[in-house]
């Protein structure tokens, strides 16, 4: 899964920082996801968000998800080297102390309201 941010994705709810039109803040993110956890600052902002470490980029979310093979976390350091803005995983990780990282009960679950605080609800849209 992953998101790109575009400029219909400014909405009150996005709370754009510093000129980023669009971006959607951490402090947004973390009302949504509702952490049972955080370490780092609750800072910034996202303008992407994805699950497939070798897609991050600068300013993006990435959501650490176990699978049948393979762990999310272990891609959590690729996706710091990449720019990843904030890690959500499912449990505390060693990361730069100035990345937050939001510790979740359900990775999964945190990446659909994710995906659907990002994309403004689009089910909402749905006659």
């Amino acid at each position: 899964m992953q998101t790109r941010l575009t400029k219909q994705r400014a909405t009150e709810d996005s709370l754009p920082v510093a000129g980023k039109t669009g971006a959607l803040s951490i402090r947004r993110i973390l009302e949504v996801i509702k952490p049972i956890g955080l370490n780092g600052p609750a800072c910034g902002y996202v303008t992407g968000i994805t699950c497939d470490s070798r897609s991050v980029g600068p300013e993006h979310c990435f959501i650490a998800i176990r699978g049948e093979r393979l762990d999310g976390h272990e891609f959590i350091p690729q996706a710091v080297k990449s720019g990843a803005a904030l890690i959500v995983a499912e449990r505390a990780v060693g990361a730069s102390a100035n990345l937050p990282v939001a510790v979740v009960k359900d990775a999964r679950e945190a990446a659909a309201l994710l995906a659907c605080e990002f994309y403004r609800h689009p089910s909402r849209k749905i006659d």
